[in-house]
């Protein structure tokens, strides 16, 4: 059991099998499937976090990030993964790193910045007063510029934040008047359900006499539109505060792209300049 015969070779009518033994085989794939596991276990560091974000926001971001979804564009994915990969685990950072393990990481990594930048210009766009809420999660200038740069958000509010400009006064307010002698009583306004107006004691002895019991203004035209003003000023604030804060990543995000362009410049120049002493030690070796 665990054997297999493997027809070798006939002559003159005789079959030679060659028996082999596939349980070494099998152990071997175990302790593959085994240490594969293990390395999915193994979270990614601070470090090797770092450098796979410098990786593709310098050099592979262009092609891993983009939107085709094309054959050849997908072989080039495909391609540059690979290449990351081997470009990553040349670092010795803390072990090898297959290239589905840094494509799937770095899709987390994208998913979960997102959302912080979703949550943070929604809490900026809050209307209605108080101080700008702060935020529970540190920027990463250059890892938030880039994602920037990929996506914009459509901001949705279930509740609009002025409803309590629109709320009546719902308090029960009346005025009784009593003018004069014999006259019947006025009754404005009066929510109370025990109030009866016949309880009321119609006496010759309460004569221009005035019982006032004020309720609180109405909203009138002008409290509403003090109120409209308040609120269309408070949008408008929020707005331009946004304008502001958009306007400042824009000049970020293009401060960065001149940073990392200068970047790849250098890096190009130090390659060429490798490429020429090897080319320069291969003339040497030949002589």
């Amino acid at each position: 059991m665990g054997r297999i015969l493997v027809l070798e070779e006939e002559e003159e009518g005789v079959k030679i099998f060659i028996e082999i033994s596939i349980v070494p085989i099998v152990k071997f794939l175990n302790y593959k499937n085994k240490m594969e596991e293990e390395v999915k276990r193994v979270n990614f560091s601070d470090e090797e976090k770092k450098f796979l974000e410098t990786l593709i926001m310098t050099k592979y971001g262009k092609i891993v990030d983009s939107k085709k979804t094309d054959d050849g564009t997908k072989a080039e994915k495909k391609q540059a993964w690979e290449n990351l990969a081997q470009e990553f685990n040349a670092q010795n950072l803390l072990r090898k790193r297959a290239p589905t393990q840094l494509k799937k990481y770095w899709e987390n990594i994208k998913t979960r910045r997102k959302k912080l930048l979703t949550q943070d210009k929604n809490q900026r766009l809050i209307t209605g007063g108080g101080p700008e809420p702060t935020g529970t999660w540190s920027p990463e200038p250059e890892l938030d510029s880039y994602i920037q740069t990929q996506v914009d958000t459509e901001l949705k509010f279930p509740h609009d934040s002025d409803h309590y400009f629109l709320t009546r006064n719902k308090e029960p307010v009346s005025v009784v008047s009593i003018v004069s002698e014999n006259e019947d009583i006025l009754v404005e306004e009066y929510e109370d359900p025990d109030f009866n107006v016949d309880n009321v004691a119609m006496s010759s002895t309460i004569v221009n006499s005035t019982v006032i019991e004020r309720p609180r203004p109405e909203t009138t035209s002008r409290s509403k539109k003090r109120h409209c003003s308040s609120f269309l000023g408070t949008r408008a604030s929020a707005i331009e505060e946004e304008k502001t804060k958009r306007l400042q990543k824009v000049v970020k995000s293009t401060q960065y792209e001149e940073d990392l362009h200068k970047e790849q410049l250098k890096y190009e120049a130090k390659r060429m300049e490798l490429v020429v002493i090897q080319i320069a030690n291969a003339k040497e070796k030949k002589h």
